[in-house]
């Protein structure tokens, strides 16, 4: 129960951006025409700003602009404070000077190129079978995903609590909650329409946004998960939302129409997995939402991008004829792929959805740290799979080998979308298990958050930060005839954009021993070419691994190699 005065503040938006412009905005409950007097503070405790405010009946509304406003993003967060006092009522929140916005398909933070770094969350607490909210639960746990270089989350038809937005703004973590929707938005007369349905989410979104977009973390929302439909009305319901707070970055939803994403005027950025049948941007996929991606299909290679496939510049392999069943909403629907027809370009920031679903080894060792409500009984179920086999007594050893293989494949995807100009994010599916609808062991960490030892943070940042430097080569084995150009290129953005350097490089294994460096002069663009070098494995006399490091300051990647010598072999029908 909560006591209020005869006259409360309350249904307060605060929305500020980093032109310095501060929209204040609120009801004064039981006094007409009062004088609202409206405090701010800058980080640091400095007050910036002292208004009064005369309500209109009981509304209240004001526009301010500050001058040399700090501006809060991944880098720098700062936070800023604002008091509202009426009478005996102070009504007190936080808020920070940020915007997202897009210039065709570059993702800008503050007027300035970023690239999303992100994972999906489901809100999955083993121990309590609910979300904490707790700051400093949350920060424990973002903190976590940071050290691996997350910089973005993406909560899957769910809106974690204020102390997750209020963890977030102070680590700067780009936040995009999502309405609690997977299935179909009809318009009004079409099949499928449910009007209380429709209802309940714009509602909800609504409160969502009243609740928590003060804080400067909530940059992005999106309308559900996977949907179908009326794209006019998800574009209707992007414009109701947008009225709560036009500072938000909103996408109709993640992954929606599968095979026939097309253009929504309304939605500022576009998520999915393919923009035709055969336009591909993540690198794998289940049989069931078939072609299968580059690494699953391809010469393992560190030369791929989805630039032309996002361009559009490749077109669309299907020429229609034949029907798929695909998943709708969350049932299932037999269409034509002629339907497909490969004409969405999009002019806005393009994430990639869901990308990796890599699945490691069930680890048996977890089932003691199960103390709470949920109970694995998924590893009972491959534990006795494995015993009527008689290979249970080699668990550990299928467990390493298959970590080993998926974190090198997530390691594949995220320099793939790195190395593509045209994509300005990723959300990954995921960094952590995920056991909320039976079981999903696609984590270098487990459920709990914790390492499952392939990969250290050191590591996993080398190939996932702000700073990445990164190798290009169209294979990964080699022989000794061979004389490959690698090149080095360097991903770097944000305030820590590096401008010049030299990166040291070196190739070792048993016989190799070489070294260089190449310096460099980076443009304005996200991704600059370092420069080259030709190695030279002529002298090869037996197989071998190969180590290439490239290093720059506190920046490391590194990449393995097989390298053969050359050999006549004759084979006949015999062998």
């Amino acid at each position: 129960m909560e006591i209020y005065p005869k006259s409360y503040i309350s249904d307060v938006r605060v929305i500020a951006s980093a032109d310095g412009s501060l929209s204040v905005r609120g009801l004064v409950n039981g006094a007409d025409n009062a004088v609202v007097t409206a405090t701010v503070t800058a980080p640091g405790g400095i007050r910036v700003l002292k208004a009064n405010i005369i309500a209109d009946g009981d509304t209240f509304e004001a526009e301010f602009r500050l001058e040399n406003a700090q501006l809060w993003d991944e880098f720098e967060r700062n936070i800023y404070s604002i008091e509202l006092r009426c009478g005996e009522d102070i009504f007190n929140t936080s808020f920070g000077f940020v915007t997202f916005s897009g210039n065709d398909r570059k993702l800008l933070v503050n007027g300035s190129e970023a690239f999303l770094r992100g994972k999906h969350d489901g809100m999955i607490f083993p121990l309590t079978a609910y979300a904490p909210c707790d700051v400093n639960d949350w920060k424990e746990r973002l903190k976590i995903a940071k050290s691996y270089g997350i910089n973005h989350y993406r909560f899957h038809t769910c809106c974690p609590p204020d102390a997750a937005f209020t963890a977030a703004d102070e680590l700067g973590i780009y936040m995009e909650p999502e309405l609690p929707f997977w299935g179909t938005i009809a318009a009004k007369g079409e099949d499928g329409y449910n009007e209380e349905e429709q209802d309940y989410l714009i509602n909800e979104g609504i409160r969502i946004i009243k609740d928590f977009s003060h804080h400067p973390s909530f940059v992005m929302m999106s309308l559900g998960n996977e949907l179908w439909g009326s794209r006019e009305r998800l574009g209707e319901i992007i414009d109701i939302l947008r009225r709560e707070n036009h500072s938000i970055f909103f996408t109709s939803g993640s992954n929606n129409f599968q095979f026939w994403p097309a253009e929504i005027p309304q939605e500022d950025f576009f998520a999915g997995v393919r923009l035709s049948r055969d336009r591909l941007f993540r690198g794998s996929y289940a049989m069931c939402d078939a072609p299968l991606g580059h690494i699953q299909t391809d010469k393992p290679n560190t030369a791929y991008d989805y630039d032309a496939i996002i361009r559009g510049e490749n077109g669309s392999e299907n020429e229609g004829g034949d029907t798929i069943q695909i998943q709708y909403g969350t049932g299932v629907k037999t269409v034509k792929l002629s339907a497909a027809d490969g004409s969405y370009i999009p002019h806005k920031p393009v994430i990639s959805h869901e990308v990796g679903q890599y699945d490691y080894f069930p680890d048996f060792d977890e089932m003691k740290m199960y103390t709470g409500p949920l109970v694995p009984r998924y590893l009972d179920i491959f534990r006795e799979r494995l015993e009527e086999k008689g290979l249970y007594t080699q668990w550990r050893d299928f467990f390493e080998a298959v970590g080993a293989h998926c974190t090198q494949c997530y390691k594949d995807e995220i320099e793939t979308a790195l190395r593509s100009s045209e994509l300005s994010g990723f959300q990954l599916l995921d960094l952590q298990d995920f056991n909320g609808q039976g079981v999903s062991l696609v984590g270098v960490l487990n459920a709990f958050m914790q390492s499952k030892g392939f990969i250290t943070p050191e590591d996993w940042r080398g190939f996932c930060d702000s700073n990445v430097l990164l190798a290009k080569t169209e294979k990964y084995v080699f022989g000794a005839d061979e004389k490959p150009s690698v090149e080095i290129l360097l991903s770097s953005y944000g305030k820590g954009k590096i401008k010049s350097g030299a990166v040291q490089y070196s190739l070792i294994s048993d016989e190799l021993d070489i070294n260089g460096s190449v310096e460099f002069t980076s443009s304005d663009a996200r991704l600059t070419s370092v420069g080259t070098f030709v190695p030279d494995f002529s002298g090869i006399t037996k197989p071998q691994k190969a180590v290439l490091t490239l290093v720059m300051g506190e920046l490391h990647n590194s990449y393995v190699f097989w390298l053969y010598p050359q050999t006549d072999v004759e084979i006949t029908e015999n062998g």
